[in-house]
């Protein structure tokens, strides 16, 4: 690998190695997308950031969530930053889907083993990074990581959060059990809701007894792998900045976990 120099790298292994890896071609390949998280262990990749932060980098470097490239996600950004329904209350979000519905039914994959980065919070960061994303700077005020197993695996399968971002809370849940797959945001303001479902594709704006659709592509999801790839490659992109969002991210994980 220390003598393959490529146009671009996507690494896609097990968390607990994107680190690894990222090492090796930081500032040898010009293009590198690291599949989201950044790792599975947050003093790493602290510690990662800051060996790197004042250097000049010559690699640009993208951290996968691809989330944030869906033209839904940017459209519920945008009403959230325009306070179209006034000051927000609370967050609701739920996030969940059974394990048995994923690649086929097929449990031997990363997501399944503790020591490669399993576990609902990892695996379903993408949350955590959207909410950070649109409502910035969110702070764990309490946890319960439901300690029974639904599947013999040694990994947190469901997980109930209330974080804090500015003057309110966010309560989340988040499994990988449920049979009728579930992502959902909900943020009561003072005018109304905003409602986004993000499997059914559409945004619902409640205000007074006036009812809003604002319906996207259903494979706006599988697009948005493209789009980050074109982010990466064609537009500008702040690496630095980019790799401390995921360590955001990586921090609320391990806040929880302990």
């Amino acid at each position: 690998l220390k003598k393959f120099k490529p146009f671009m790298v996507v690494i896609s292994s097990p968390s607990n190695s994107h680190l690894d890896y990222l090492k090796i071609y930081f500032n040898r390949v010009k293009f590198i997308l690291v599949e989201k998280p950044l790792s599975n262990n947050f003093k790493l990749a602290q510690n990662f950031y800051k060996s790197i932060k004042f250097k000049k980098i010559k690699s640009n470097i993208l951290v996968g969530y691809n989330m944030r490239h869906m033209q839904i996600l940017k459209k519920f950004k945008e009403l959230i930053d325009k306070k179209v329904l006034g000051k927000i209350f609370f967050v609701e979000c739920v996030v969940g889907k059974s394990l048995k519905l994923w690649r086929k039914g097929n449990l031997n994959f990363a997501c399944t083993k503790p020591d490669t980065g399993g576990g609902v919070l990892l695996e379903l960061s993408h949350e955590l990074d959207y909410l950070n994303w649109i409502f910035g700077n969110l702070k764990v005020i309490n946890k319960y990581i439901n300690p029974k197993k639904f599947f013999k695996f040694n990994i947190e399968q469901n997980v109930f959060l209330t974080l804090k971002s500015k003057n309110f809370p966010i309560s989340i849940s988040m499994d990988l059990v449920r049979t009728h797959p579930e992502r959902i945001c909900k943020v009561i303001c003072k005018n109304g809701i905003i409602f986004m479902d993000l499997i059914k594709n559409r945004i619902i704006i409640k205000k007074n007894k006036k009812i809003s659709y604002l319906n996207f592509l259903n494979n706006d999801l599988n697009i948005s792998y493209k789009r980050q790839i074109d982010k990466l490659i064609f537009k500008k992109n702040n690496s630095l900045k980019n790799i401390q969002e995921a360590i955001e991210v990586l921090k609320i994980i391990d806040d929880i976990k302990r």
